[in-house]
């Protein structure tokens, strides 16, 4: 059986998902004054590079291309997942920014809400969706239909199930709420990322940021996924990526206060 204090928090965990985008927008569009079309771009991005052009190619690789013997590799799996989400992420906020975001770059503030929306799009895939289909899981264990679901998936879908479902029944409820905070810190990393691209756009002086944000991205992954098959402590896990978050976060607001305060002396300049 699934408790009902581990439902409760998978509902929680699915309302989170919708929250967080909404308010990340309402905020950077009320208060920051910053574009609307940016959020949606940005969700966008995420959906059409990662979801479906990253997700194609993993697939293709993975269950394809790569020998088995490789697939037990966990480094192999941690550097190959690191780079693909890297070069994906940033290729595409790279072009968005580049293309449908130019007549947008005079406003700084337009990066935060491109990272907001390809942020929240992965939260809301993550945290609702995820969520959602456990909480539907968790009521077919509890009503014991769990069995006849099994019975009809295919072979290969069947272990995955069946570890879900050992999932469910075993784990305690904050193991769900988890997700929310390992969620907050990668929407910081995004907005982070987004600036450091949007800047690298921005100017050309500056395009070392591009590279500098897929290595970043991709170290992020590939140490998380790592820490992930290696340690089964929630805390160790939500730590490291923190510390990831907040350590780029650091780098993209040192690099946004250096190109305001080079914009600001240019202004001054042409003013005398």
């Amino acid at each position: 059986m699934v408790s009902n204090l581990s439902i409760m928090a998978m509902g929680f965990t699915a309302v989170a998902g919708i929250f967080i985008p909404i308010v990340m927008f309402l905020y950077l569009n009320k208060k920051k004054r910053a574009d609307i079309s940016p959020f949606f771009i940005g969700a966008a991005v995420m959906l059409g590079f990662v979801f479906i052009l990253e997700g194609s190619l993993n697939f293709l690789v993975l269950n394809v291309i790569a020998p088995k013997s490789l697939l037990q590799n966990l480094w192999f799996l941690a550097i190959y997942g690191g780079l693909m989400a890297g070069i994906f992420e940033e290729t595409g906020r790279y072009l968005a920014m580049k293309t449908a975001l130019k007549k947008k770059l005079n406003r700084n503030q337009n990066a935060l809400m491109y990272g907001a929306g390809h942020g929240g799009f992965e939260a809301y895939a993550i945290l609702f969706l995820a969520s959602a289909n456990n909480v539907t899981m968790a009521l077919l264990i509890n009503n014991g239909r769990i069995q006849e679901v099994l019975t009809q998936v295919p072979p290969e879908a069947s272990d995955q199930l069946t570890t879900l479902v050992q999932t469910l029944t075993e784990a305690p409820a904050y193991f769900f709420l988890a997700g929310i905070i390992e969620r907050v810190f990668a929407i910081i990393v995004h907005l982070g990322l987004s600036v450091l691209v949007w800047f690298a756009v921005k100017n050309r002086e500056k395009f070392y940021l591009f590279p500098l944000a897929i290595i970043l991205h991709a170290g992020t992954n590939a140490v998380m996924f790592l820490i992930l098959r290696y340690s089964e402590s929630i805390l160790l896990t939500e730590i490291i990526i923190g510390i990831s978050a907040c350590a780029i976060a650091y780098l993209a607001w040192r690099v946004w206060r250096s190109e305001t305060n080079q914009n600001k002396e240019l202004t001054d300049v042409t003013r005398s």
